[in-house]
Order: C-alpha cells, then structure tokens, then sequence
C-alpha cells in the first residue's frame, strides 16, 4: 500500500504534470519539439537516407542456473512477462543475440539538451531514446548556441546521469567501434556535453587519449551541427541484455587503469558497496548490514562520482561482490572473470538486469530478497540468511 501511495506521489508531481502538458501541447509541432528540452519520437537510423549503417551481432552463450532461472520466473515478475512476450525461447539457455547499429550519418544535428541526434534535412529525431518528456531535466532550455564541425567525425556524448546506463549503454558500444573500425574514426572528436558528472568525463578523456582522439565540450544550450555523425542502436530481447562484452570490459578496464601491472595472485579482496543517502530503495538496517560484512572481512566501500577511478581499480581486485540493486553494480564490469556478486532486492523490485550482466562477464550471482519497510521501496535485509549465505561463500572460495 505504501509503495502505491509513492507511485501515485510521483505522477501528482508538479514537475512531472508540467511535462506532460507542455510535451502535449508542441508534440504536433516538430520545430519546437526540436528546440525545445524534449526526446522526440525515436526514428530507427536504417530509415535515414543519408547513413551507413555498419551492422553487429553479439551472440551470448552464459546460461543460467536453475536456481538462476527459478529466481526470473517466481521474483522477477516485470521481466518474467517481457520474456515471455518476446521471440525469444532460448533466452534462459544463454543463447541471446543483442544488435547492435553503428550509424554514420551526414548533415545531422545533436541537441545538446536533450541528448537527442536528428536528421537535419528531415528534422527527424534519430535516437533510441523514447518518444516520451524527459522530466528529470531542471528546466526548459533553447537550442541558442550552434556550433559546427566539418574537420572530423563528430560522436557526441548525450547527457547522463545514470553511472550504469552510461557504461552499458554508451561506452561499450562506441568502445567497440572504435576498435574495430580505427580506420573510420580517425581524427574523430567527442562533443562533451558540459556539467557531466565526473565519471563521464573520466571516461571520455581515458578513451580518447587511447586512440589518439580530440574532445570538446559543447554548452548544453548548443546545437551541433556536423557533416558526418556516429549514432548507434541497440536492439536486445529485453532491456536486461546489454551490448556490453568481457572482452570490451576488459579493454575498457586497461584503458581506464592504464599500464598498471596485475597482482600475480588471484583477485582477493571481498567487498561491499554501501548505499548511502539514495533516495529509493535504501536498507533500513544498513548499520546492522555494514557491521555484519565488517565481521565477515569485508571491506566497506561507498561509491562516489568523484572515486570513479578508484572504484575500477578496486573493483579489479575483487572476487566477491555485495551491494544493494542500483547502478553501483555496474561495476561487476570490472571484476576479473570468476568472481561472485550477492545482491539485495526489496521483496516487489526484483529484475535481472546484474542477473544477466554479471553471467555474460561470468560471474555468479545470488539474489537476496529483503522485507519492504516502507514508501520508496525501503526494505531491510534478513540478516541471518545473508550470514549464512556470505559464510557459505567465504568458506568455498578460501
């Protein structure tokens, strides 16, 4: 009941009622959709006359355990009903193609803004963003600064927030043209939108400064307009697949750690990620959690936008993961091959997004459903079977 009243607090939201409205009221008018801070109706690159587009599959073979698939199908019950709406039958054997489009597009535009490419001879809005508003956004801005690139390939870097989205969604995939088509990208720039959080830019300078290419940050009132554009799509059975792979993990953990030698011995370290002052899903037994791990030899580490660097490098020591859900599991990307992730759900937000991302790097995975406390999905973790289970580990692995 709780969890309902939250839901509909959300949707009463002023912020959230002034978007839908003013996102009614120029959604007819394509010149204002475009200036304005909105994602317009997503038009699939293949549609856009003037693209190459450069097609790639990526077949995933990890399959799932039986417990594994026990949990997706009694917990998971969002992602239980996408699976069985989709053609997809082999999706709990591990045999999961994800697609993914690169885009080269010419005379195109990026809507610093919105995070949002168009066509600029159709004014179409070529992006995999939803054709939904972005209420998150502080505030209405207009496209008043126009910048334009003629020299090089312009990849602009849409504006995130969100550390797993920007990872899996954006890094791994431009990583991946990078490598593999160098010859294309040459003299390439990244348009940096400005006022990234830290481990955007983190990421962006270490990428470029690999491949030996330029960056430039864009106002985020600016519109950029370039003769040609990289722009890619990703099309997965379901949003829990990610075209992220441990080889394109494994080239961004070196680029990102540099030449730093690897320990001789195995990855040791025993970790978990406290989640602190989030405004969903917090543990209202943390105390109680965090002294438990304490007692168990695990070191406590709290995830910062500002300890990005830190986080990869020890996260490349690590062989047992703890954490609650949240984008913090990102970093599974990370741990050498092998490890283990323990994660904590509330009893009604269950979904195997790290499930899935945690068996294509090959990891293991054990869920821990907690006791709903409250409004925002508040829970507490039953501590006894987390001891058992975090015992039970320990004790394996040595």
């Amino acid at each position: 009941m709780a969890d309902r009243k939250s839901k509909l607090k959300r949707k009463l939201n002023g912020r959230y009622v002034a978007w839908r409205l003013s996102y009614a009221l120029v959604s007819t008018a394509p010149f204002l959709r475009n200036r304005l801070n909105f994602f317009g109706r997503a038009l699939p690159a293949t549609e856009i006359e003037n693209a190459q587009i450069i097609p790639k599959n990526t077949v995933y073979k990890q399959p799932f355990s039986a417990q594994h698939q026990s949990f997706i199908q009694e917990k998971c019950a969002d992602d239980k009903g996408r699976f069985l709406s989709e053609p997809q039958p082999d999706y709990y054997s591990g045999d999961v193609v994800v697609s993914v489009r690169y885009a080269l597009l010419s005379q195109a535009t990026f809507y610093a803004h919105a995070g949002s490419v168009a066509d600029k001879e159709r004014g179409s809005i070529v992006s995999e963003a939803p054709g939904r508003p972005n209420w998150n956004h502080d505030k209405i801005r207009l496209t008043t600064q126009k910048i334009t690139s003629n020299e090089a390939l312009a990849i602009p870097v849409r504006r995130y927030t969100n550390y797993s989205h920007f990872l899996f969604d954006y890094t791994l995939p431009v990583l991946a043209f990078l490598q593999e088509n160098q010859e294309i990208s040459r003299g390439a720039v990244f348009y940096l939108v400005e006022s990234q959080p830290n481990f955007v830019n983190a990421v962006i300078e270490k990428m470029a400064e690999h491949f030996g290419l330029g960056v430039k940050l864009i106002p985020r009132n600016a519109q950029l307009q370039a003769e040609h554009m990289l722009q890619f799509e990703v099309e997965a059975p379901c949003s829990t697949w990610t075209c992220g792979t441990p080889a394109m993990a494994q080239l961004l953990r070196k680029i990102l750690l540099g030449e730093a030698t690897p320990p001789d011995r195995k990855p040791w370290r025993k970790v978990y990620l406290h989640r602190d002052g989030a405004k969903w899903r917090n543990l209202d037994n943390a105390d109680e959690v965090r002294q438990l791990m304490k007692s168990a030899g695990f070191e406590v580490f709290t995830p910062l936008q500002d300890n990005f660097l830190e986080q990869v490098r020890l996260m490349s020591e690590t062989r047992l993961l703890v954490s609650a859900h949240g984008a913090a599991l990102t970093n599974l990307l990370f741990m050498p091959e092998g490890g283990h992730v323990i994660e904590f759900f509330p009893e009604d937000f269950a979904i195997s997004c790290y499930l899935a991302a945690a068996r294509f790097m090959g990891h293991d995975h054990s869920p821990v459903i907690g006791i709903n406390t409250g409004g925002r999905q508040n829970y507490a973790v039953p501590a006894d079977e987390l001891k058992v289970l975090v015992g039970s580990l320990t004790e394996r692995s040595g």
